[in-house]
């Protein structure tokens, strides 16, 4: 099924994709091409491919493995619950598969309350990079006794723990 790979590649790419946007790279005039290949995989709308997509529930029927849209390899990342006593992600088993681009080492979190003034929801996954230097007034994720706290970045602060956020993933 390789416009389904296909699909998947253009998601782990940029998870908020709109089928408008899948049927626009992949040639198709229409909307309903996507949900005709969606339909006959037995994924029934976007949202159910989206989420088999990034929770690594479809994988790739080309050679078996995660390629994106240009044959890079695309990167597994694990969700974090917290911090350990050593001020280190406290990672879970469930697992993210996404694009090329995010560095190694990268993680993600899921926001457990809104945060309305930030515009984030309950359910939406924070990626974070902690080998990427934030600058002055971008997201990071600041650990503080074994959690994280969602914050603008202030140099004159420190904490034991910052990570960039690089990418957010809504709750679908």
């Amino acid at each position: 099924m390789e416009v389904l790979d296909r699909m998947a590649a253009l998601i782990r790419e940029n998870p908020s994709i709109t089928v408008r946007e899948i049927a626009a790279r992949l040639g198709y005039s229409e909307e309903r091409s996507v949900y005709y290949w969606l339909e006959k995989a037995r994924y029934y709308g976007i949202r159910s491919f989206r989420r088999a997509v990034l929770t690594g529930q479809y994988r790739p029927h080309q050679f078996g493995e995660s390629v994106s849209e240009d044959g890079a390899e695309a990167v597994t990342i694990r969700i974090a619950r917290g911090l350990t006593a050593q001020n280190t992600p406290q990672l879970t088993d469930e697992k993210l598969i996404l694009g090329p681009g995010v560095a190694e080492g990268s993680f993600a979190v899921r926001l457990q309350s809104d945060v309305p003034d930030m515009g984030f929801f309950r359910g939406d996954l924070l990626v974070a990079d902690p080998s990427s230097a934030p600058l002055p007034g971008e997201l990071v994720l600041k650990g503080r006794a074994g959690t994280f706290d969602l914050v603008t970045y202030n140099p004159s602060e420190t904490a034991p723990f910052v990570a960039r956020v690089i990418r957010l993933i809504r709750s679908f």
